[in-house]
């Protein structure tokens, strides 16, 4: 048996070895030789043999987090996710010379490796909230445009269109909510963030029409993306500028409708072209709704945060 203080820790007993590796206390059973660790929560919860090493399936993947400003050369960064076995390297920028210059070439080492691209835009310009959503969408455009322009003869094509904008200040109204409800989110400053996404999408399409672009919602955010899906705003209407259909116009919806049928047949209903009210943003919220459904994740690799996983959300 293990003690901590003279006190039994935890539930536990047949112990057969106990060992303290990588700042945790392990033990294992002499019954199935199961091994546990020592949690914060005062519990031993199964692990398997910290000295072995776990090296992912072969049909695998994950990436790391990175950022465009790191001090390692761009091959140095390379053959560092090489060595993690590590396939895709996220990296946020936007159109300034500093912060596209070293995405470029990030992008130019990573080539057939998978640099994936954050437009990492917000809802400000020169620190105010910009004013609407047209005024937002023009905003962003064209520097979606010309950071798509700047990669695509490097390979990308996936870009993440804004970081956590449904968590920004200005769009939950309160933070410790988790993002459920549609009455969560600020109705005054929704079309901003609309404008935002919209604008990223259609820049970064207007100059790379295949590429691959994705919403992310975090915490859990499914109100914003029921709304999006819906083209509605907090307040139930459904507000929208002229033309919210931007560069993705209603002549996509036999394709889009094929699409969706194939994949989730049971959703026929929502595919009528009077509910395709958010143009590019529908698409690229289904994800999110339909895994949520199923429970499962999107198609990339998502990260924590705040406890809770965030994906990214495709828009083909």
């Amino acid at each position: 048996m293990i003690y901590q203080n003279g006190q039994m820790a935890g539930n536990n007993s047949n112990v057969a070895l106990m060992l303290w590796y990588g700042g945790l206390v392990y033990q294992r059973n002499t019954g199935a030789g199961d091994f546990y660790v020592w949690a914060k929560s005062s519990q031993w919860l199964a692990c398997s043999d910290p000295r072995e090493q776990v090296c992912a399936s072969s049909n695998g993947f994950y990436g790391i987090n990175g950022h465009y400003d790191y001090p390692y050369r761009p091959d140095q960064v390379v053959s560092y996710l090489q060595a993690l076995g590590a396939t895709t390297n996220r990296v946020g920028t936007i159109n300034t010379p500093e912060q596209l210059t070293l995405t470029v070439n990030l992008a130019q080492a990573f080539q057939a490796a998978n640099l994936f691209v954050l437009v990492n835009y917000g809802l400000y310009k020169d620190g105010s909230l910009l004013p609407d959503e047209t005024t937002a969408y023009n905003y962003v455009y064209e520097g979606a445009a010309a950071v798509a322009e700047a990669l695509k003869p490097y390979g990308v094509t996936t870009y993440e269109c804004g970081n956590e904008l449904t968590r920004d200040t200005a769009i939950i109204l309160d933070s410790t909510n988790a993002g459920t409800k549609g009455v969560d989110f600020n109705n005054v400053n929704w079309p901003i963030m609309r404008g935002v996404m919209r604008g990223m999408i259609d820049g970064i399409k207007s100059v790379q029409p295949d590429a691959q672009c994705g919403i992310n919602f975090c915490v859990a955010d499914t109100g914003a993306s029921d709304l999006l899906w819906d083209g509605l705003q907090p307040d139930g209407s459904g507000r929208l500028p002229e033309g919210a259909l931007g560069h993705h116009d209603l002549a996509q919806l036999p394709h889009l409708r094929r699409h969706f049928q194939h994949r989730h047949r049971w959703r026929r209903a929502w595919l009528q072209p009077a509910r395709l009210r958010a143009g590019p943003l529908r698409e690229a919220v289904h994800d999110h709704r339909v895994e949520r459904q199923r429970g499962g994740g999107p198609g990339l690799p998502g990260e924590l945060h705040h406890g809770a996983p965030r994906g990214l959300l495709l828009w083909t």
